[in-house]
């Protein structure tokens, strides 16, 4: 009895295992460095969701340097090239990619699953990541982008900001 007992809690610590594995797969997860240092937030990334596709990845790239910003959109392009440089960097030391790996550009239709219906998903290809070299002053970026039309919306990666919240600095 008791070595069934103990089969029996294998394997559902390893189903546990499997299952927090794969949800975890589906997550957005940065490992993103911070650093407080004189009432400024340093970090080498911010996550970005913009209106249109202000990047141009090409087919076989997932990761592009700020040259692939579309010139469609010259407030974005002057944004990062002015914040780029008031940090002692050019515009195409940015990497961009995206947020949500596997994304697909222009959302995707699925069929409901309580009515059936076919219903479509957002355009989570239009949330990207822009990562820095060094770390930067990223509240000084989240202020520059958020004031672009282009930009829903722009913040710094989820784990920094619940950590930050708990210290009482964001």
């Amino acid at each position: 009895m008791q070595r069934l007992n103990f089969i029996i809690r294998c394997g559902l610590i390893l189903i546990y295992c499997l299952l927090s594995t794969y949800v975890l797969g589906q997550q957005i997860v940065t490992n993103a460095p911070i650093v407080v240092k004189d009432g400024k937030v340093l970090s080498d990334r911010v996550h970005v969701r913009f209106r249109h596709q202000v990047v141009d990845f090409t087919k076989d790239r997932t990761i592009v340097s700020g040259a692939a910003l579309n010139s469609d959109y010259p407030d974005v392009i002057n944004c990062f090239r002015e914040f780029s440089q008031s940090q002692g960097l050019e515009l195409d030391d940015i990497l961009f990619g995206r947020a949500i790996r596997g994304a697909k550009v222009g959302g995707r239709w699925v069929s409901h699953r309580t009515t059936g219906e076919f219903v479509k998903l957002r355009d989570m290809s239009l949330i990207l990541t822009a990562k820095f070299p060094q770390l930067v002053d990223i509240n000084k970026l989240l202020d520059m982008l958020n004031q672009l039309d282009e930009v829903v919306y722009a913040h710094q990666p989820e784990c920094l900001e619940s950590s930050l919240q708990a210290a009482g600095i964001s």
